[in-house]
């Protein structure tokens, strides 16, 4: 899990680009040949390129219902940030 969190906070911070519909449908765990277990975020679909103003603010609901955050769910139209894909 901390793999597909680490995944977010350099895509976000790195690229621009907020994935807006984390889950658990959207990460995948893998083992590799020493045992070791990584996680892979998965599915931008939904992703926005936070550089771009007009794409940063809530026009539509968007994401996986129970895993929406409630500034998502509440319809505001605040500006979207890393927090709302993590909580």
């Amino acid at each position: 899990m901390a793999d597909a969190m680490r995944a977010h906070y350099r895509i976000r911070w790195n690229a621009d680009i907020l994935h807006r519909d984390i889950s658990s449908n959207n990460i995948l765990f893998y083992e590799t040949d020493d045992g070791d277990v990584h996680g892979l975020l998965i599915d931008f679909d939904h992703a926005i390129d936070v550089s771009v103003p007009k794409t940063t603010r809530h026009l539509d609901r968007s994401g996986t219902l129970p895993f929406m955050s409630i500034n998502n769910l509440a319809g505001n139209v605040e500006w979207v940030t890393g927090l709302d894909d993590w909580e």
